[in-house]
């Protein structure tokens, strides 16, 4: 679906449902702690606090840490949103709906 954003619309600004995104990631990384983590890097309010809750979470999880860190955090992480998108939520079906 990214790539077909990209094309079809390359100045289009979106995000990524972090359901899903943890979803995948889950598959790997799926204890109850781990999840408690990530969630706080999602929610961090400014790049900082961001970077301090992937710290603490490289701490516990080298490879967690780096499987975030391939993705953009622009579409993830809420500190990284575009002032633009007035959309508070992180998880939405969206693109399922408009996609499908």
């Amino acid at each position: 679906m990214e790539i077909a954003i990209k094309n079809e619309l390359p100045e289009i600004q979106y995000k990524l449902c972090v359901k899903h995104v943890h979803v995948n990631w889950g598959k790997r990384f799926s204890s109850k702690m781990l999840k408690n983590m990530m969630w706080k890097c999602v929610r961090a309010a400014n790049e900082a606090y961001f970077e301090y809750r992937m710290q603490r979470l490289k701490n516990v999880t080298v490879e967690g840490y780096e499987a975030l860190r391939r993705i953009d955090p622009r579409k993830w992480c809420r500190f990284a949103f575009s002032v633009g998108i007035n959309c508070p939520e992180l998880v939405n079906n969206w693109g399922h709906s408009t996609f499908s």
